[in-house]
């Protein structure tokens, strides 16, 4: 077995909680959490990074379920939904789980924060919502 190269690079990763709070959901209330990141790799010689990703990752729980959306900073008008956690084991999304009370509620969170096209992460890559269920 050889290696053909290997390539030292570091992650920079910068968390920054950002926002944290409750919303009235269905009689009871449904947590909302925004958390800031950045991933980077070092600058090379001349300042320029390899990669640079800043977004914010949105979770949002009601008891045992989360679903956790992404939205980057330089498409602020985009959001995807990426996963569903139960009881904290995470899964990927079906399209069953576009019809849950939480993610019907936090899809409207994001359209409420300016996000006017959110897409979720099925099988075959990122789709659109279909309208029924948001």
């Amino acid at each position: 077995m050889s290696v053909i190269g290997v390539a030292n690079v570091s992650i920079h990763a910068v968390l920054v909680k950002v926002a944290s709070g409750q919303l009235p959901f269905l009689g009871s209330t449904m947590h909302v959490e925004r958390i800031h990141q950045v991933d980077s790799s070092d600058p090379d010689e001349s300042g320029i990074c390899e990669y640079h990703y800043e977004y914010d990752i949105y979770r949002f729980t009601d008891g045992s379920t989360c679903f956790v959306a992404r939205s980057y900073t330089d498409e602020p008008d985009e959001a995807h939904f990426l996963r569903v956690e139960t009881h904290g084991r995470p899964r990927a999304l079906t399209r069953s789980d576009l019809t849950h009370p939480v993610f019907l509620s936090a899809q409207a969170h994001l359209h409420s924060e300016g996000k006017t096209h959110v897409r979720w992460l099925a099988r075959e890559g990122y789709e659109r919502i279909p309208a029924a269920a948001g």
